[in-house]
């Protein structure tokens, strides 16, 4: 689906939301893991919101991104979808 640049992070909606994973990940080189279980990042939220929030601000980021860049699929999808049924239409 992506490849993750140096300092990359993925499953940031795990940290809120429960349930299974929807991606593996393989490295394709020698890598380092910072692994940020759901409960050791909400305890870090509720005993420093400080640093919660500078780890919670790049997530939220990506998150944006990446509906932004559905939303944008999705909208091309509709508009090939549209026009095809305009076609059979005819």
């Amino acid at each position: 689906l992506t490849t993750l640049e140096p300092g990359g992070h993925a499953g940031e909606i795990a940290l809120i939301r429960p349930g299974p994973r929807t991606a593996t990940i393989t490295a394709r080189a020698p890598t380092t893991v910072l692994v940020l279980s759901r409960a050791r990042f909400q305890e870090i939220l509720r005993r420093q919101p400080t640093l919660g929030t500078r780890l919670a601000v790049p997530l939220m980021e990506n998150v944006a991104a990446r509906i932004v860049d559905l939303q944008a699929r999705l909208k091309e999808v509709s508009s090939i979808i549209a026009a095809q049924a305009r076609e059979e239409s005819l």
